[in-house]
């Protein structure tokens, strides 16, 4: 599976042996919840009346090549269950996608979700989309100049104010894209907490006044090691100004004075239009997603 795996995502803007440690350390941590107890612990086999052990990620294979697969419910919704492709060493073909959804059965899934690269494949339903960039040097001219946003990183005096422009920016998002209500959810005080104790909290300020923030962290999503955005909110007064894909860049070229030329990670919902256009104004690219796939995967 690793070197299938490595070859699907080579072209990733990713060391080639940082690539392969990744996914070595990823595919490695994914088997072990083949035999790990404190897993399906987490799964619903008291509700559902299925073996403790039933959840437990399986190998399924066909045709001679293996998937790795595990139990999944979206939205952590008990009517919501599918199973996600988490390696493989080959392509998924309708044969391998049909024996996947028989030994899953029981827990009544009928969908497999996939991460692949970006390509022409439109077969499915987007789920999260990956994307990432780097400082541009390039005029932009579709976003504000970064000259007029700046990030500051946050201190602890700041958790009361970045709390209440959640808030705010939540509520302004759910007003106008009500449908993201069960998909996309803010951070709590914790998280914010947390971010701001390791540094990774970065105010964006437009015109000299507060207009939102941008959490940073480095770790790790899939086999990806890298700097993650795992929440941006502007306020809702300051929006229509592409101040969040301006801060984006603003965060890039900061991150870029402390070591090499910065990459900044980040997933997005695939129905989160404002999040989407903000990325790509500030140059990210989109280069992989999750999908959701039914019984049309063609052989």
């Amino acid at each position: 599976m690793l070197d299938y795996m490595v070859e699907q995502f080579s072209w990733l803007p990713v060391d080639s042996g940082l690539l392969r440690n990744g996914m070595k350390d990823y595919i490695d941590e994914q088997l072990l919840w083949c035999e790990d107890s404190n897993f399906s612990s987490n799964f619903p086999f008291r509700e559902t009346g299925l073996p403790q052990d039933f959840f437990l990620q399986k190998i399924v294979s066909c045709d001679g090549n293996d998937y790795l697969t595990g139990p999944r419910y979206r939205g952590g919704d008990l009517n919501k269950p599918f199973i996600d492709l988490v390696a493989s060493s080959a392509p998924l073909t309708r044969r391998a996608m049909a024996s996947i959804l028989d030994v899953w059965h029981p827990m009544g899934a009928h969908s497999v979700r996939v991460l692949r690269p970006v390509s022409e494949d439109t077969r499915g339903c987007a789920d999260q989309f990956f994307y990432v960039g780097k400082s541009m040097h390039e005029k932009n001219e579709a976003a504000i100049s970064v000259q007029t946003v700046r990030i500051e990183r946050a201190c602890l005096q700041s958790v009361e104010w970045c709390l209440q422009a959640l808030e705010l920016a939540y509520a302004g998002t759910y007003s106008r894209y009500p449908f993201l209500k069960d998909k996309v959810f803010p951070a709590d005080e914790e998280d914010i907490r947390d971010a701001i104790q390791d540094g990774g909290l970065f105010i964006i300020v437009y015109e000299g006044v507060r207009a939102g923030f941008i959490i940073c962290e480095n770790g790790r999503r899939a086999f990806v090691s890298g700097l993650w955005i795992t929440e941006e909110i502007v306020i809702p007064r300051f929006r229509g100004k592409h101040v969040a894909g301006a801060a984006q860049q603003a965060l890039l070229s900061f991150l870029s004075i402390h070591r090499a030329p910065a990459l900044l990670w980040g997933t997005i919902e695939s129905s989160n239009y404002p999040s989407i256009r903000a990325a790509e104004r500030a140059g990210r690219k989109r280069v992989m997603e999750y999908a959701f796939l039914g019984g049309n995967v063609h052989d």
